[in-house]
């Protein structure tokens, strides 16, 4: 029972760093969202072969969640902000950490190195009231979540 207790005062004593969750979705554009649609159609499950279609809403790519093949990378040389990080999925850049992260978490997002990533959305079809097969072209969201 000794051992027990000094283990548990030891525990209580040690100073234990809590990880803290940044949630952030990319801001992505052009060049960007295309290359999120490349990754989509390597990785992704394509819905609309073959599909049955209602009025609900099928997206052309299955969700993809808990996505670990992300990472960060600084790049000090862009003209517009010098703390600037990119955010690539696998070999695909797909934008920026927003800036007001940037500035108050630099060094923690560059050292971390748990990062993962959610996507959904995107190009969807359905069936209308009058029968008739609507696609509604949108762009995927990228959530990320990084702990530092």
């Amino acid at each position: 029972m000794e051992f027990l207790n000094k283990l548990k005062d030891g525990i209580n004593k040690r100073n234990i760093k809590k990880l803290i969750p940044i949630e952030f979705e990319v801001s992505s554009w052009g060049e960007y969202i295309d290359n999120i649609s490349k990754w989509q159609k390597e990785y992704a499950r394509d819905q609309w072969i073959d599909a049955k279609y209602s009025s609900k809403p099928l997206y052309q790519y299955s969700w993809m969640s808990n996505i670990k093949d992300i990472r960060l990378t600084p790049e000090p040389r862009n003209k517009h902000d010098k703390n600037a990080i990119e955010i690539y999925l696998g070999d695909y850049k797909i934008g920026y950490v927003p800036r007001p992260l940037n500035e108050q978490y630099y060094k923690e997002l560059i050292k971390s190195k748990e990062i993962k990533a959610d996507i959904h959305g995107g190009n969807s079809k359905c069936i209308d009231a009058y029968g008739d097969l609507i696609v509604d072209k949108r762009d995927p969201i990228v959530k990320i979540t990084i702990l530092i």
